[in-house]
């Protein structure tokens, strides 16, 4: 029971680090952190614009 109680604690402890993948940063300052496949954005992650200040938080697919 202890090894079980010990796995899912660590899927807890680890969850928020393995959620996000990947940081991408672009020329422009513009930054990605979130999951990719393939290369593009696809999965959960944010996008952030650094000449507007604004963010977008939420799901992608496949966009480069």
């Amino acid at each position: 029971m202890k090894k079980v109680f010990l796995f899912v604690g660590l899927v807890f402890f680890l969850a928020p680090s393995l959620a996000y993948g990947v940081t991408e940063n672009y020329s422009s300052g513009d930054k990605y952190v979130g999951e990719m496949k393939n290369g593009k954005r696809h999965g959960f992650g944010t996008y952030y614009w650094t000449n507007e200040g604004v963010s977008y938080k939420g799901k992608w697919k496949k966009i480069p």
